[in-house]
């Protein structure tokens, strides 16, 4: 896994366009990309809406605004290929420059996660899914606005380091 992420590092020039950061508004994301291709409701947490953006070289944006900022950015390569861990690495330090990231690790899907730490505090999540395709950007409070929504769905189950589960009825 740290092979992953530190070979993302390295695939700056690709990802250069992707400067849709957490914590921008939705006005900032339109002056860098233009109008959104599609916008959309997010029932998987109420508030948020997901505006879809096609970026250069056939990237697709997926921004999330919640409260009016960037909560969630979610990338997808062109043609379906695969994001290498210098690509990834480096999407999520543009995403959140002044996080400090952990060692990533590996849920029950197989996606790989990695948290970032402000001041000492986790506050950004990163994950590489859907076989490598995804890279997923998001914050605490974007978690949680979904873990909340999920919880009060009745199903939901959080990733765990190692490949457990854990259901957040435990955590509160």
């Amino acid at each position: 896994m740290h092979k992953i992420i530190l070979s993302l590092i390295t695939a700056l020039g690709l990802l250069t366009n992707a400067q849709a950061q957490l914590g921008h508004t939705l006005a900032e994301c339109k002056d860098h990309y233009g109008a959104p291709t599609k916008v959309e409701r997010n029932s998987a947490a109420p508030g948020r809406t997901k505006y879809i953006f096609n970026g250069d070289s056939g990237y697709q944006l997926g921004i999330f605004i919640m409260d009016g900022k960037v909560s969630r950015v979610v990338l997808v390569k062109p043609n379906e290929a695969e994001f290498t861990a210098d690509e990834a690495a480096e999407f999520f330090k543009q995403q959140a420059p002044d996080a400090t990231w952990g060692d990533p690790y590996n849920v029950d899907s197989g996606d790989v996660v990695v948290e970032g730490s402000i001041d000492g505090e986790v506050a950004v999540y990163g994950e590489i899914l859907d076989e490598s395709k995804v890279a997923a950007i998001w914050t605490v409070e974007d978690d949680q606005a979904v873990a909340k929504a999920d919880k009060e769905n009745k199903h939901l189950v959080k990733p765990q380091k190692n490949g457990s589960t854990k259901n957040t009825d435990e955590t509160n």
